[in-house]
């Protein structure tokens, strides 16, 4: 367990092609992490990065040494996606416990998997526990409003790309201090991120 670690998780909030994943790909290669897990059900990740998904249990193990995890859940989950997400979390949770150095999970499209209601074990344990095992969160989605409070409130960094404010999906950034005005005339493909301590970055 390494208590020493520093809570960090991320959101990466912007609409279907405006770069979320490519961002979030760079973020994971420039990050330097001893391991990443990725729930790639689309294959996103796996056509940028050029690495394989994994599809089988045997799989998943082979990745392991290679520092990069891809699942992609169709064949051990045919259409079950949930089933799938919670599997790979709590298999990303339990190995992280074994292995050594700063890991990271990523849940590609984030909203499909909550409800306003309910966040999947699996995934609260992440947020929650996570810093035990090294773990950055990484989530991608198209609205704020599509990440469940438990992880919103679990978040020390946002990156933003152009967004219209249309009131109450907005409201969080806005706690988070970003200026709305500034995300709504932002070029496409570029993006404003913001930490807890409220310092601001942009690419």
């Amino acid at each position: 367990m390494q208590r020493h670690n520093k809570k960090r998780h991320v959101a990466i909030i912007g609409e279907s092609g405006s770069g979320k994943t490519t961002l979030a790909a760079r973020f994971l290669t420039n990050s330097r992490f001893a391991h990443n897990f990725i729930f790639d059900e689309e294959e996103q990740f796996a056509e940028i990065l050029g690495i394989p998904v994994c599809r089988t249990p045997e799989e998943i193990d082979r990745s392991i040494a290679t520092g990069w995890t891809l699942f992609e859940p169709s064949e051990m989950f045919p259409g079950e996606s949930e089933q799938g997400l919670d599997f790979f979390a709590d298999y990303t949770f339990q190995v992280c416990g074994k292995l050594p150095g700063q890991k990271s999970f990523t849940l590609d499209e984030s909203g499909s998997f909550q409800e306003s209601h309910f966040v999947p074990k699996p995934l609260k344990i992440i947020l929650q526990k996570g810093r035990r095992h090294g773990i950055t969160g990484l989530f991608l989605a198209h609205q704020p409003n599509e990440l469940h409070n438990k992880i919103r409130h679990q978040l020390t960094e946002v990156i933003c790309f152009q967004m219209k404010d249309d009131g109450g999906t907005l409201d969080f950034l806005k706690s988070f201090g970003f200026n709305v005005e500034e995300l709504d005339s932002l070029a496409e493909f570029r993006w404003i991120g913001r930490d807890k301590k409220g310092r601001q970055f942009q690419g």
